[in-house]
C-alpha cells in the first residue's frame, strides 16, 4: 500500500490506480518526456518491468528495496545537509521529522539546486515538497510500477509497520532486479 505524507508527518492513504489507456494516455506521458533520451530511457524501463513482472508476478518492495541510505532530518541546515550529500554517495535522501517519520525525499540534484538558490541557515523543512509517496515494505511490485509510471517519480521511501524508512525503491532498483531475475538484456 502506498500513502501521501505531508509535512506535518500526516499519512493519507494512495489509490494507485491503472495508467491510463488509450491515445490521450499515450499522448500525456509523451508530453512528459523531455527529449528523445529520456524517452528511450522511458523505453528500456517499460520494457524491463514487464519483462520482470512475467518472470515474478509477485515481488514485494522489501525484496527489491535498497537497504543503505541516509536519512535526513527536516531540522537541519541547507549547509549541513549539503556536507552529508557529499559525504555519502547516494542518489536519494528521505527526509524524516523530530519524532522519526518519514515526510520526504529528496535527491541529490534537488538538494544541489536548493543549496544554490536559498541563503544559508535555511532549514530542510522549509524547503520541502508539501506532500511525497511512501510504500509499506508489504507493496507488491505491480503497484509500485503503477505509481512510478502515473506519479512520474523516480523513487519512493519504504516504510516499516512502525512507519520508520526501512529503504528506498528506484527505477534503476527495478531494472536490476529485472536483469537478476530475468534474461532482460538493456
Amino acid at each position: 500500500m502506498f500513502y501521501v505524507t505531508n509535512t506535518s508527518g500526516s499519512r493519507f492513504p494512495y489509490r494507485v490506480e491503472a495508467a491510463e489507456e488509450g491515445q490521450q494516455g499515450q499522448q500525456r506521458n509523451k508530453r512528459h518526456l523531455k527529449d528523445k533520451s529520456e524517452e528511450k530511457k522511458q523505453r528500456k524501463f517499460l520494457k524491463a518491468c514487464e519483462m520482470l513482472c512475467k518472470q515474478r508476478p509477485v515481488i514485494y518492495a522489501k525484496e527489491i528495496m535498497n537497504k543503505n541510505i541516509l536519512c535526513l532530518s527536516a531540522n537541519l541546515s541547507l549547509d549541513e545537509v549539503w556536507e552529508e550529500v557529499k559525504k555519502h554517495h547516494f542518489e536519494y535522501f528521505p527526509v524524516i521529522s523530530p519524532e522519526g517519520t518519514c515526510i520526504g525525499l529528496l535527491s541529490e540534484k534537488e538538494i544541489l539546486a536548493k543549496v544554490r538558490e536559498k541563503e544559508r541557515g535555511t532549514l530542510l523543512k522549509e524547503i520541502m515538497p508539501k506532500k511525497a509517496l511512501c510504500a509499506e515494505e508489504q507493496t507488491i511490485l505491480k503497484d509500485a510500477l503503477q505509481v512510478f509510471l502515473n506519479e512520474r517519480i523516480d523513487a519512493f521511501p519504504v516504510l516499516n509497520k512502525h512507519h520508520q524508512v526501512v529503504g528506498i525503491v528506484s527505477r534503476n532498483d527495478l531494472v536490476q532486479t529485472a536483469l537478476k531475475v530475468g534474461r532482460f538484456r538493456p
